[in-house]
């Protein structure tokens, strides 16, 4: 199901929430590689004829630690990002809200 920002702030505040801080994350870098993930995933699980691991389980059966040290770069990346664009809107909303 998909929402947009004008409905996820109707539908709190039916709920009697108030926004008093909304903040956005990965709206570059971080889609980019999500998708690229998915894609590595996707293509590891048809390889090895298994169902789709998740990307903390992918990651962690690689045996290669230089893979996991790029992953903990690529992910440390991403959180700069997504502290320098917050303020940018993408597909990644967070709101802090109040009960009224």
């Amino acid at each position: 199901m998909y929402f947009s920002r004008k409905s996820l702030r109707l539908l709190f505040e039916r709920f009697d929430f108030e926004i008093k801080k909304t903040s956005y994350s990965e709206p570059f870098l971080g889609q980019l590689l999500g998708v690229m993930a998915f894609f590595l995933m996707d293509r590891s699980a048809k390889q090895q004829k298994i169902q789709q691991l998740n990307n903390e389980a992918y990651f962690q059966a690689q045996s290669s630690s230089f893979v996991r040290w790029i992953k903990k770069c690529v992910n440390s990346l991403v959180f700069i990002e997504s502290s320098l664009f917050s303020w940018l809107p993408s597909p990644n909303v967070h709101c802090r809200m109040i009960k009224k």
